[in-house]
């Protein structure tokens, strides 16, 4: 009997949380078509790696400039011939003006940006999709490892930026709190079908412990608020402990869990996704920033997803699997 491979290791500890700007978001509120989000098998939702497009074949877009190929090796002393590990860099597309997207017009897959940027969205498990609307917004159980997130089609250098901004609110449980990671190439274990990810884990089937993204615990509310995350933010990165944003391959937003937690219904919206310069207090995101809630660390849950597997359920701290 297969179990859930979720519940191998609980999580380490998260981040502590980093000085971020919050403000009272502002600005019209945008229609609602569905007020529920998927329900189980029958959503039909898939998940979408970096590099998907809509029917899940891959096509290396985390990888603009393609990848450092492995070659021959030499002989060890028993004779086995061993090859360097392919990894691969970030082609390093810089975005051309700071918005991401607003969500306007999705259709709960690609979303469209004014810019020269393109990418989709994910909801994991792969079994949940996100409600429809034009904001990406998960409204469902969590039973398992959850989230969601946005991948960039291509790797992105966002460093002449100061940070990422959007707005948020929702219902993420108990905790009042959602971690917040960014998925970026250096801090991604190779991921060769995709042609993204520089870093080799030490252990090939459990790649958490040399192998993850940084990222911050994040306080969320029923009233939308604007929040300004700076790079200098994302703390415990492995093997780079933060970030400059040079290689952004995705944002994620992950709900706490821990194997043998007692499921609960939560909801998260996110809008308005863009870059900033700055302290934050200014621009298309909203006007004037208080200071974050230092709160407590994320806790143990909320890992984030696999980026690499089309169609797959992702796995938690990058891929810890067990069975009986």
């Amino acid at each position: 009997m297969m179990k859930n491979r979720f519940q191998v290791f609980r999580a380490p500890r998260l981040w502590e949380l980093a000085v971020l700007g919050i403000a009272a978001a502002c600005g019209t509120t945008k229609t609602d078509s569905s007020e529920t989000g998927g329900t189980g098998a029958a959503s039909g939702w898939t998940f979408l790696p970096p590099g998907s497009n809509s029917g899940g074949s891959s096509h290396s877009a985390g990888n603009t400039s393609g990848g450092t190929p492995g070659h021959a090796g030499t002989a060890g002393s028993g004779g086995v011939v061993t090859t360097p590990p392919v990894t691969f860099k970030c082609g390093g597309k810089q975005p051309n003006q700071p918005l991401i997207t607003s969500f306007d017009g999705f259709k709960q897959d690609r979303w469209l940006s004014p810019g020269n940027l393109d990418g989709g969205v994910y909801v994991y498990p792969s079994t949940l999709k996100p409600a429809a609307g034009d904001f990406l917004r998960f409204q469902d159980q969590v039973a398992t490892y959850t989230g969601m997130g946005v991948w960039f089609s291509g790797c992105i250098d966002a460093s002449k930026f100061t940070g990422v901004r959007f707005t948020i609110s929702g219902d993420p449980g108990m905790s009042g709190k959602v971690n917040f990671y960014l998925i970026t190439n250096r801090d991604k274990y190779v991921d060769e079908p995709n042609g993204i990810g520089a870093c080799v884990p030490d252990d090939p089937v459990n790649f958490w412990p040399t192998c993850h993204p940084p990222g911050l615990p994040l306080s969320v509310t029923a009233a939308p608020a604007v929040m300004s995350i700076p790079w200098s933010a994302f703390k415990d990165g492995l093997p780079a402990t933060t970030t400059d944003g040079s290689d952004v391959l995705a944002l994620e937003w992950a709900f706490n869990w821990q194997g043998g937690d007692i499921p609960y219904a939560a909801s998260l919206t996110v809008d308005n996704i863009e870059f900033y310069v700055g302290d934050g207090t200014s621009g298309a995101g909203g006007a004037g920033g208080a200071p974050a809630d230092p709160g407590s660390d994320g806790g143990a849950g909320g890992a984030p997803a696999d980026l690499g597997a089309g169609g797959a359920l992702p796995p938690p701290p990058l891929d810890r699997r067990t069975s009986d």
